[in-house]
């Protein structure tokens, strides 16, 4: 492949991750927007391209709302105005008491819907024939709508999962997840994944050769044919090509493709982005690799699938499949996506080889059932059937969360500014005592119910003080960044032990023999009885004895030795004694990792640094 057709198609995948938000590793695992990289859209497009891609409920369930209604979160005054802005956006601004039926159905009828099979129990309502009409389905537009969903809403394997009852997403994932997390590991696993030396796709094509589980799930001569080639940008466009998916539908398709773990993908593309970050100096990875992975994988599992369903694993063939069989692929659909009617779903298997016969009835049953279900639903909201009021219940569907969620902001905002005149009121003599908070909203709980209990008053500041520091522990070699992730600091801030070389201590024994365990065929059957007893004792100790467990445990445990935090300026003694104080812990802990030793002597690590250094 060519240079030039290479750096497109890396360009094209960085493109289609870029919806995905950042997520940064779990210590220091932050909270942030979902929607982050789609905020620029206004707010309603970039809910609805979150939940096209991501998939989830945007908002909070109508009955949630209700709830928050009840307890005063939402004020009726807000919720009517907002309903009734909708209403005139509808078209119905002229009919007051729909207005009422609204926010009937929103606070004091939340769970009456109208998909909930209400016509079963109402065997003698007939429903209008207009109604009926409204409701018929046409399955050769029901399967142009799927073949258009491809790339936009679903991937190959999702239509073909719906229509098949097929489990390829799911196989794929696992896969994937597998293959991602052997990848990712930072030392918690007692094996590592060998050769991530080489990056995440050239590593998992070594062991994907002679890995059983991805031997037994996909069609493994697609997986070992496609190994042959060890370029990420060419497997994208080899897989690609042979889904047959049309050019103009890769950088969509890669997106839903992506989004299907967008956890791992995030983190992949944080460590992308932050290569002084030490696995990722380590192990390279990148959404380059994750993507060419993930599809070798798709292609093997879809390929597993030929000569079980009723057309070839791929686009073209799907979508011949959809136009020329239309009422075959509606009926499968039907059953297989969940819904079918539910009298009749049973009966649907039997009628995929013979649709011809069975179909027209099929769909003029179900229109007329889902008619009759609306007509229920309708007479007891607003005591009345009229088509017109489906298509507004259809479009108030569309807006109530945000509609729900304007009223509560409105509320709270005026809540929030009445808050603010009155607290200008309090004297600061009243006051009994100032409290400093940290900004995280975790925060917020603490200090409303402390300005409740009394004449308290908060305030909110950053952690770390407007400090961002890194700080070197004297026993651990290497730093840690106290401040928000988003900082890279330049103040670095050292522990040095005053005199001797600090022991280990019972925690840090504890936190070692858990390492281990937690690598053992038998832990599942003896951790909980180990040491069970024994946190439940640090447990109880901390929490209803705190002062004389703290002296009882410090007695226990070695003591670390006197040490202080180095802040000023150095002077050229103390520079010597800082870096060998720091190169000596981070060679010991490398050495007793890699021996596997519990203790390597000082005069050891004295000879091993001379060695590096001097080549004694």
């Amino acid at each position: 492949m060519k240079l030039g057709r290479k750096l497109w198609i890396r360009s094209m995948v960085n493109v289609s991750a870029e919806v995905i938000p950042f997520f940064w590793s779990m210590r220091t695992f932050i909270h942030h927007n979902p929607l982050y990289e789609i905020e620029s859209k206004p707010f309603d497009e970039a809910v609805e391209e979150g939940r096209r891609i991501f998939g989830g409920r945007p908002f909070l369930r109508r009955e949630d709302y209700a709830k928050l209604f009840r307890k005063g979160f939402i004020e009726e005054r807000f919720l009517r105005e907002c309903v009734s802005r909708f209403l005139e956006e509808a078209g119905f601004s002229q009919d007051k008491n729909l207005e009422e039926a609204l926010l009937s159905i929103m606070t004091q009828k939340p769970a009456l819907r109208p998909y909930r099979n209400l016509y079963l129990s109402h065997p003698e309502l007939k429903p209008p024939e207009d109604l009926v009409e409204m409701f018929l389905e046409d399955p050769k537009e029901v399967c142009e709508g799927l073949a258009r969903s491809v790339g936009r809403e679903r991937t190959l394997c999702d239509l073909i999962d719906s229509i098949t009852g097929s489990r390829t997403t799911t196989r794929v994932d696992d896969l994937v997840i597998k293959s991602s997390f052997e990848f990712l590991d930072e030392g918690q696993s007692a094996l590592g994944m060998p050769g991530r030396e080489k990056g995440f796709f050239r590593s998992w094509l070594e062991l994907a050769r002679r890995d059983i589980r991805t031997k037994l799930r996909t069609s493994y001569c697609v997986i070992e044919e496609i190994c042959e080639i060890d370029s990420p940008e060419e497997v994208i466009h080899r897989v690609l090509t042979d889904l047959k998916i049309p050019e103009d539908l890769w950088e969509g398709y890669l997106t839903l493709e992506l989004a299907k773990l967008k956890g791992i993908v995030g983190f992949i593309r944080w460590r992308s982005q932050n290569r002084e970050y030490y696995w990722q100096r380590i192990y390279p990875a990148d959404v380059v690799d994750f993507t060419a992975v993930r599809l070798v994988l798709v292609r093997g599992v879809l390929e597993s699938l030929k000569g079980k369903i009723p057309f070839s694993p791929d686009y073209t063939s799907l979508m011949d499949f959809l136009e020329k069989e239309p009422k075959r692929a509606y009926l499968m659909w039907e059953y297989f996506s969940g819904n079918g009617l539910p009298e009749l779903a049973s009966e649907l298997p039997k009628w995929f080889s013979k649709p011809e016969g069975f179909t027209d009835r099929y769909t003029l049953k179900k229109a007329e059932a889902t008619a009759k279900n609306w007509a229920v639903f309708l007479k007891e909201w607003v005591g009345y059937v009229d088509p017109e009021l489906v298509r507004l219940y259809r479009e108030f569907e569309k807006r109530e969360g945000f509609i729900w969620l304007e009223a509560l902001e409105e509320t709270q905002i005026r809540k929030i500014v009445t808050g603010i005149s009155r607290a200008g009121s309090v004297r600061n003599e009243d006051v009994v005592a100032d409290a400093v908070f940290c900004i995280d909203v975790r925060s917020e709980r603490f200090r409303r119910n402390l300005e409740r209990v009394g004449p308290y008053r908060t305030y909110g500041i950053a952690g770390f003080f407007g400090v961002p520091m890194a700080f070197v522990e004297v026993s651990k070699g290497h730093e840690e960044f106290l401040c928000p992730v988003l900082i890279k600091p330049r103040n670095v801030v050292l522990e040095l032990p005053v005199e001797g070389r600090m022991g280990e201590g019972v925690v840090h024994i504890a936190e070692k023999i858990l390492h281990d365990l937690k690598a053992n065929l038998l832990t599942p059957y003896i951790t909980v009885e180990a040491i069970g007893l024994i946190f439940g004792f640090d447990f109880l100790g901390k929490t209803f004895f705190p002062d004389t467990y703290s002296v009882l445990r410090s007695r226990i445990g070695d003591p670390k030795n006197r040490t202080r935090v180095l802040v000023d300026r150095l002077s050229e003694e103390e520079i010597e004694r800082t870096v060998d104080t720091v190169l000596m812990n981070t060679v010991r802990r490398i050495l007793e990792r890699e021996t596997g030793k519990g203790h390597i002597p000082d005069q050891t690590v004295r000879e091993v640094i001379d060695h590096l250094i001097e080549g004694k």
